[in-house]
């Protein structure tokens, strides 16, 4: 999945990069420059749980 992708989610979750940023374990700079390329599968299954998760606890 394309980082464009995973950044449309997570604005269509009502989500902060820096929020997903803390629960994916780096830096939100980092976070952003990930957002840049392409995300491996293993990466990309990782990103949707915590964007469901974070949905989740943020109603």
């Amino acid at each position: 999945m394309t980082g464009r992708e995973i950044k449309t989610m997570i604005v269509s979750a009502g989500l902060k990069n820096y929020a997903v940023a803390e629960k994916y374990g780096i830096t939100e700079t980092s976070f952003s420059r990930k957002l840049r390329g392409d995300f491996s599968e293993e990466d990309t299954e990782k990103v949707l749980s915590i964007i469901d998760e974070l949905k989740a606890v943020n109603g």
